[in-house]
């Protein structure tokens, strides 16, 4: 890449030669995704890469995409499909059918994935507690296994943030 500095600040900066331009080892194109990893001190550009500071930001960054990651993964978890009786069924439904066990208009109609009215099942207060049941084991599997990996990961960054703090 080639740069051009003045009163320690980048004035110019492209990916070829041009008049008063110095020459420096750094990749064009991994200059312009990472600006943050440069400073400019003495009128020379410095790498940040392998301080760590710069690996405990990029870090940070990390543990804020995995935890947005894990919430996505938990949303998918609770859209696939559960078997249950040959039927499937999602568990974020739990709720409906709460709703429905106390609201005593049981025995219902309970539509399954597929939506096919041949596939729905009239399900007394019985059947569907078995329902709801199964599917609040996998819906509290889902969400412990989702709070763990938050756990550790929360832990982590604020560690990480209280270093950078001192």
């Amino acid at each position: 890449m080639y740069i051009k500095i003045k009163n320690n600040i980048l004035t110019d900066y492209a990916d070829w030669e041009f008049p008063n331009s110095e020459f420096i080892d750094i990749d064009y194109n991994e200059y312009l995704q990472n600006k943050d990893r440069f400073i400019i001190q003495n009128n020379k550009i410095i790498d940040l890469k392998d301080t760590e500071a710069y690996k405990n930001k990029k870090r940070l960054e990390e543990i804020d995409n995995e935890l947005l990651k894990l919430d996505e993964l938990y949303y998918q978890a609770s859209q696939a499909p559960i078997e249950f009786e040959g039927h499937k069924y999602k568990f974020e439904w739990t709720s409906l059918y709460q709703n429905l066990l106390s609201s005593e208009i049981l025995p219902t109609k309970i539509w399954d994935l597929s939506e096919l009215e041949e596939n729905s099942v009239v399900m007394d207060v019985d059947t569907l507690k078995r329902l709801q049941k199964c599917l609040l084991a996998v819906q509290e599997s889902a969400f412990q296994t989702r709070k763990t990996a938050k756990s550790l990961l929360i832990n982590e960054k604020e560690n990480l943030e209280k270093n950078i703090k001192e």
